[in-house]
Parts: C-alpha cells; sequence; structure tokens
C-alpha cells in the first residue's frame, strides 16, 4: 500500500507519478514553467522565499516596506502537462532547465516518501517543490559560473588553487566589523536537511558587541550565506552604526553583491538588492 496516499498499491511508476501527493507536486511544477499564461497562476507574482523561515525574520521582514521577488527570466513558450510516465519524463530532455527541475522532483519526491516511511516525517507537495527548485536554480547558476569542480575519468582532479589560512583581524580604530556566515547540513546523499544563518559583530579591540544566529528551514547555502549577510545589514541600519566593515567567507556571495546587474538565482536577486541598499 502506498505509504503517501494510502488508496492503491506501491508501485515506482505510482510513487513518482500517479500517487495524488506526486500529481500535486508536479502540478505546482507546470504552475511554475508555464507562469504568466493565465493572470490566475500562483508563480506569476510568488513572495519568496519559500522555504520557512524563523519569526525573527518574519518581524523584521515586516518593519520594512513587503518586496515582491520577481522572476528575470521568460516563460515557457509551450505549456508543459504533468509526465504520466517515465517515458514521458525523458521526453522532457530537450529543455534542459525543465528537465533539470524534473529530475530534482522525482528525487526529492522519492526522498519524501522514504522519509514518511523510515521516519514518519511529513513533507507537503510545496515543500517538495520548492526544494526541487532551489536545487535546480542554484544548479544551474553554478554550471553557468563553472563553480564544479572538474573531473577526469572519474577520478577528482586536485585542488588547483593553495589552501589560503585566514585568521580574524580587528578593524579600524573606532570601527566595527560584521563576520557574516550561512551554513547547510546536507544529507548522504546532497539534499538540504537544515540551514542556518547567523553574524557578529565586534569593536576594535576584538569585544562582541552583538551576535545572532537563527535557522532558516531548508534551503542551500548561497541563500543561507546571502539571508546572513541581509539580517546583518539590516540590523546595522536599525541600530545606526556609522562605521562598519563587513566580511564574509563567501567568495560567490561577495561577487554577487559587487555586480549590480549579476546572474545570481532569480530567488535572490531581490535580497543582494536591499543588502546592496543598504551598504550604501
Amino acid at each position: 500500500m502506498c505509504p503517501m496516499c494510502k488508496n492503491q498499491s506501491e508501485t515506482v511508476q505510482h510513487c513518482l507519478f500517479e500517487c495524488t501527493v506526486a500529481r500535486e507536486t508536479w502540478n505546482l511544477m507546470c504552475q511554475h514553467v508555464n507562469r504568466n499564461a493565465t493572470i490566475h497562476n500562483i508563480y506569476n507574482n510568488i513572495v519568496l522565499p519559500p522555504h520557512p523561515i524563523p519569526n525573527t525574520i518574519c518581524q523584521q521582514a515586516q518593519r520594512i516596506a513587503p518586496i515582491q521577488y520577481q522572476r528575470r527570466d521568460t516563460p515557457s513558450a509551450i505549456a508543459r502537462q504533468p509526465p504520466p510516465n517515465f517515458e514521458d519524463f525523458l521526453k522532457m530532455q530537450e529543455h534542459k532547465e525543465d528537465f533539470t527541475l524534473c529530475c530534482y522532483i522525482i528525487w526529492n519526491i522519492w526522498l519524501a516518501r522514504n522519509g514518511k516511511v523510515y521516519q514518519n516525517q511529513v513533507q507537503t507537495p510545496q515543500q517538495t517543490f520548492h526544494i526541487s527548485l532551489l536545487l535546480s536554480q542554484e544548479y544551474w547558476w553554478a554550471t553557468k559560473h563553472n563553480l564544479f569542480t572538474p573531473e577526469a575519468n572519474g577520478q577528482q582532479l586536485e585542488r588547483t588553487k593553495p589552501i589560503k589560512w585566514i585568521k580574524w583581524e580587528a578593524p579600524t580604530n573606532q570601527w566595527l566589523k560584521i563576520n557574516t556566515d550561512g551554513a547547510t547540513k546536507m544529507d548522504g546523499i546532497g539534499t538540504p536537511e537544515v540551514a542556518g544563518a547567523g553574524w557578529i559583530c565586534r569593536d576594535d579591540r576584538g569585544s562582541v558587541i552583538m551576535a545572532m544566529a537563527t535557522p532558516i528551514g531548508k534551503t542551500s547555502a548561497i541563500i543561507a550565506e546571502t539571508w546572513a549577510m541581509l539580517l546583518a545589514t539590516r540590523m546595522e541600519i536599525t541600530k545606526e552604526w556609522q562605521y562598519v566593515h563587513f566580511e564574509t567567507d563567501s567568495t560567490s556571495l561577495l561577487a554577487l553583491i559587487s555586480k549590480e546587474q549579476s546572474e545570481a538565482p532569480w530567488i535572490i536577486q531581490n535580497m543582494l538588492h536591499e543588502i546592496r541598499q543598504n551598504l550604501q
């Protein structure tokens, strides 16, 4: 018996495509790729991030004008329908970005099923889809910017860049320094389990002025790093600190902040815009 819908016998075909829970996830995918096709599509004006965020972040967000996180990419020219079986799923390979999203959906449907069976964890179709969307967006961004470690003949190549040891250095006299960091815990197969973001503010003597850390649900590393920087800059504005040096260990985030018209994953584009405004 299918552990998700509890209505039919469980087969691979049923689990990934025919189960009512799986079908709802696929329908969300179609609403995403067919966005702007109708005025009632929920993905036309989606407010991000879609993953759970802590109350402290929600409260801070409410004190600032709400932001509509819009995509810059264009919708598919041909309306997609949920694949009824694996054969039809494979036919989507010609649409590479949509196909990548579909691969992540299949994988996360299976993970949600295993979580229910072995750990009694319940994951909604919305959560399954949003996790898949996050991972596929980050995959394409990383691919475009050549962030994957090259491999040859199945063997991972040796690191070409030397390891650089870094230690904390005090800021200039009468300045503050804020160090930010975000992290994601992955399971054994590379799927995000839990993520957190935080920052610490110290003066020129190294004394801690303020610090915070908070969970931000399931999300990728670059989004966790972005949240950490965003929360730090918001606090800097709230406290009206005048001379602040921000420091992050994420070279990817630093590059994205430095480029006004960056090709960042759409899910963090407006977050980056707010960070740039706060840093001015």
